[in-house]
């Protein structure tokens, strides 16, 4: 096997195909060279990648490396074209005043691919989704899904879909995101989907599909797809809150009140693992404050309350900001049905729900 390629591209492929699917220190990846260019593959029985990539190719073939040694050795290497051949058991990378040599693994193609999902079925049915939609989606629901290992659901992102829709939810008990984008042709779609893999293998996707068992995001040039997760996802409409259940609510600027959460989180020099933050509402104003300041610590913004004469709430601060965060308008909207339930916020377009359990002070 010899071929010449670009080696940013190369080095991108392999770099993707490591992130996405070879997480594994012995993960391997088929470089494989054939007649319309080079293709790597990789992944294992959860997760798989498939890049091509334009290539001179001057003979056929194909070798198993390492996708993490791929990965770090191609990036290694200059910019520009590169030579890349298999000889003596080893892949050698080679352009002006560079080389680099690593160890084939002794398996076969075939080897590869018996321990990698079949995406044939799904990738039939894949459809277009606008530009960004996909990766917008993935990195609004990352920041709200769970890190607790003994939770593998709430790790997941609940991914739905159809009717020219598609809808993501994730939770980590402590805060619930909802939010759906139109998708022309979106597959009919249940599905607990990786939350890292689901950010990850978003960036630059420009399509989507799924089967029973897997989920898939692809470009012109790359397919990943993952297994879906068994389990229930919580129904997030029994904690969620809408406008229509709310008793009290404020509307404010959400940037004004961003800034202030960062300006205070950032003189809390406290050993606790969080920041509490309390937000003291009344008719035509809140005071947003830090809890257990020695010293007075506090700013006054405009606010609307409806519902009460005034209202007192307390949040850790990175929730409440990454709760700010998913919106894109200048106003957004607090629905509260009591102080110690969850908490809503919406932007009035209805796109997007957000919902943050309120710390007991």
């Amino acid at each position: 096997m010899r071929f010449l390629i670009d080696n940013a591209a190369f080095a991108q492929a392999a770099r993707h195909i490591a992130q996405i699917a070879g997480r594994e220190d012995d993960s391997p990846v088929l470089v494989e060279a054939g007649p319309k260019g080079v293709t790597l593959l990789g992944g294992g029985w959860k997760q798989v990648s498939r890049v091509h990539c334009r290539a001179q190719v001057l003979d056929e073939g194909h070798v198993v490396v390492n996708a993490l040694w791929l990965a770090g050795i191609a990036s290694s290497m200059p910019n520009g074209e590169v030579t890349v051949r298999a000889e003596d058991a080893r892949l050698r990378l080679e352009s002006d005043g560079a080389k680099a040599l690593m160890a084939l693994m002794d398996r076969s193609a075939d080897d590869v691919r018996s321990r990698l999902p079949d995406m044939s079925a799904a990738e039939a049915g894949m459809m277009d989704a606008p530009d960004g939609v996909l990766e917008e989606l993935a990195a609004l629901a990352a920041p709200f899904c769970s890190r607790d290992l003994n939770s593998p659901v709430l790790q997941a992102t609940h991914v739905t879909g159809g009717d020219g829709l598609m809808r993501v939810e994730a939770t980590d008990k402590f805060r619930m995101l909802r939010v759906s984008h139109d998708v022309e042709g979106m597959p009919l779609v249940d599905a607990l989907v990786d939350a890292t893999w689901l950010k990850a293998a978003s960036v630059g996707a420009t399509r989507v599909g799924a089967s029973d068992r897997l989920f898939l995001l692809a470009d012109e040039n790359r397919v990943d797809a993952c297994v879906v997760m068994d389990g229930q996802y919580p129904l997030l409409d029994r904690v969620m809150v809408s406008r229509e259940q709310a008793r009290v609510t404020v509307a404010f600027d959400r940037v004004t009140l961003m800034d202030i959460i960062r300006r205070l989180k950032a003189t809390d020099y406290s050993k606790r693992s969080f920041t509490t933050i309390r937000l003291a509402v009344e008719p035509d104003r809140m005071h947003v404050s830090l809890e257990g300041e020695e010293l007075d610590n506090e700013r006054v913004m405009p606010a609307r309350l409806d519902g009460a004469a005034s209202f007192r709430l307390a949040f850790n601060a990175q929730f409440l900001l990454d709760a700010l965060a998913s919106f894109d308008g200048a106003e957004v909207t607090l629905l509260a049905t009591d102080p110690h339930k969850p908490v809503g916020f919406t932007d009035g377009q209805g796109s997007t729900s957000v919902s943050v359990v309120p710390l007991r002070v």
